[in-house]
Formats: C-alpha cells, sequence, structure tokens
C-alpha cells in the first residue's frame, strides 16, 4: 500500500479525525472494561483435588488460606472441573 502524499492542511484534518476515532475507542474500551470488572463472581463450591509433589491439595491448601481468584469465566454447563485455561495457570507454592 502506498501513502498519499497531501498538504498539510488535509493531513492535519486527516489526523484530527483520526484523533477523534482513537479517543472515542479509548472511552468505549475503558467503559467495557469497567463493565467487566463490575461482573458478580461465582462461589466455587466444587472441592477440586489438585496432585503435586506434596501429594493431593484442595485449592485453599494450594494458596495456603489466601484469598483466591481464578478467573471470572465460568466454565460452560456440560464441562465439569477447571477450563484448560484455569489449570495451565495453577502453580504450586513455591515457599519462596
Amino acid at each position: 500500500m502506498q501513502n498519499q502524499v497531501v498538504s498539510r492542511e488535509e493531513w492535519l484534518k486527516t489526523r484530527l479525525d483520526l484523533l477523534a476515532a482513537e479517543k472515542e475507542f479509548t472511552r468505549r474500551r475503558d467503559d467495557l472494561t469497567r463493565r467487566r470488572m463490575a461482573m458478580p463472581w461465582v462461589q466455587v463450591e466444587k472441592d477440586y483435588r489438585f496432585e503435586g509433589p506434596d501429594g493431593t491439595r484442595s485449592l485453599a491448601e494450594l494458596f495456603e488460606g489466601r484469598s483466591v481468584r481464578t478467573g471470572r469465566r465460568a466454565a460452560p454447563p456440560a464441562r465439569s472441573g477447571p477450563t484448560t485455561s484455569m489449570a495451565s495457570r495453577s502453580t504450586w507454592p513455591t515457599g519462596t
């Protein structure tokens, strides 16, 4: 793609139009982010168990009593167990 060569006035008008569109995009993205962060949470009621070097541990044991957030998205109703993305982010405490 070859860019046009235009006068400074035409470039400035085009740049200001683009800037207005960028600002609107930022406002909409910020609004979407606020709405996503305000989503309600779902209590995890299933007793998930994880196998590791120290044997089987519960989700609460993995985080040694600290508050746990595993994500804001629930698995689809047809699925059981953690989603792949949740499981891939699970880590064992290292004590460091």
